[in-house]
C-alpha cells in the first residue's frame, strides 16, 4: 500500500485525492473492473504536462478534453525551467 499512498516531495502541490477500493467478498466486478459513478469535472482542476513532452502532445490533450466536454485547465510543467534565484 505504500506505494500508492505516497508521493515524490516535488509533486506536493498537486494535493491530489487517491481513492482505493477494498475488494470484498460479493463486490461483483464485470470484464472492465468495477464501475463507480462520479463527477470527473469535481474531481480533477488541472492537467499537467511533462516538460519534456512535445508541443503536440498538450495540443492533442487539450483537444480530447474539449471533445469530451470536461472543464479541466491544460499546463505546461514548468517543473524543469531554471529556479527564480
Amino acid at each position: 500500500m505504500n506505494r500508492l499512498l505516497h508521493k515524490r516531495c516535488n509533486y506536493s502541490f498537486e494535493q491530489e485525492l487517491r481513492a482505493i477500493i477494498r475488494i470484498e467478498d460479493g463486490f461483483n466486478f464485470d470484464e472492465g473492473g468495477a464501475k463507480l459513478k462520479i463527477n470527473i469535472n469535481s474531481l480533477i482542476e488541472n492537467i499537467y504536462i511533462s516538460p519534456s513532452s512535445p508541443k503536440w502532445f498538450s495540443e492533442l490533450v487539450k483537444l480530447v478534453i474539449k471533445n469530451c466536454k470536461f472543464n479541466f485547465n491544460v499546463i505546461n510543467s514548468t517543473l524543469d525551467n531554471d529556479p527564480p534565484f
